[in-house]
């Protein structure tokens, strides 16, 4: 038995306010831990070495969260019904690519685009908020075509 697949949609990917909300969020998060810890404790000396690798990464967090943001360009996700393709297309994307929801929180997702071969995953952020009218149309188009990559089950499996 093969799951139905979704009809086409294309949708738009990249920056908005849940992405923005999340990232700062998250380094907020490491600032105050950090802040945390480092007023509970007193500096000695190999306490100074600690303080430095708690600031350190912080500060390697933020850069992060800055460089996943500006990679967050305005694209269009495609599913044309057998393959997923992003436009404008990254240089080195081309042939069939698989699309893999890595966060799901309602109103956003962060999907995984990879090519059947390829070590490299592009990460990008759709927003419900972007194309209201279809995101619902995104969403079954993604998990339908994860169902529909999976190996068909044993005909005896459901008897």
């Amino acid at each position: 038995m093969r799951v139905n697949d979704a009809p086409a949609v294309t949708y738009p990917v990249g920056r908005g306010h849940w992405l923005a909300w999340l990232l700062a969020m998250l380094w907020l998060a490491g600032m105050a831990a950090a802040a945390g810890v480092l007023s509970l404790t007193s500096m000695s000396r190999f306490q100074w070495y600690s303080a430095t690798l708690l600031v350190t990464s912080v500060a390697a967090c933020a850069a992060a969260c800055l460089v996943f943001w500006r990679s967050q360009c305005l694209r269009t996700l495609v599913w044309d019904g057998e393959r997923w393709s992003l436009k404008p297309s990254e240089p080195g994307v081309v042939g069939e690519a698989r699309a893999q929801v890595w966060m799901d929180i309602q109103c956003a997702m962060l999907i995984g685009l990879k090519q059947v071969h390829a070590r490299r995953c592009i990460w990008l952020w759709a927003e419900a908020a972007h194309d209201p009218v279809r995101w619902h149309l995104l969403r079954c188009a993604l998990y339908s075509s994860a169902l529909s990559a999976a190996d068909d089950p044993p005909v005896d499996e459901y008897a």
